[in-house]
């Protein structure tokens, strides 16, 4: 029989799934000219089905655009990370990196050993970023995590 070790908290805060930028109209209109080009383009490629999902993806876009981000619970345990219900053991975490946007917030970013989601993102905007990089120090490599094109577009979509 297995002896596990119940979890301690070691660094616990609340943050938002991601830094809302409002979406104005002019970001609305511009993701719908987008998409309604695409699909015009698709058509007249004779690729319905692009056409289709082109306006499906524009439409969504928009409405993730307005949509508040959820409020998460962030809690670093002797075992792992806990994002809101999500658990995280330090053993499928391959490293970590705490990055400063440009307009100052701070991030943490998990590189996990995962297939489809490897990297996560967690915002730090009430914590200070040197109390987690010294726990999390303790438990998982730091490693430079270079922006990826998701990080990239996500930034550029204001998201």
């Amino acid at each position: 029989m297995e002896n596990k070790k119940p979890q301690t908290a070691l660094l616990a805060w609340i943050t938002k799934e991601h830094i809302h930028g409002k979406k104005d109209k002019d970001w609305i209109w511009a993701v719908a000219i987008i998409g309604i080009a695409t699909a015009i383009g698709s058509v007249l490629l004779s690729n319905w089905l692009f056409g289709l999902f082109a306006i499906l993806a524009a439409g969504a876009l928009i409405l993730r655009g307005q949509r508040e981000p959820a409020v998460l619970d962030i809690a670093v345990t002797n075992q792992g990370i806990n994002i809101s219900s999500e658990f995280f053991p330090f053993d499928a975490i391959e490293s970590f990196w705490i990055r400063e946007e440009k307009n100052g917030a701070k991030i943490l970013v998990l590189r996990t050993y995962a297939k489809i989601m490897h990297l996560a993102r967690i915002s730090m905007e009430n914590t200070d970023p040197e109390s987690v990089r010294e726990v999390l120090i303790k438990f998982i490599p730091e490693t430079y995590h270079q922006k990826n094109l998701v990080d990239v577009t996500s930034d550029w979509l204001g998201f």
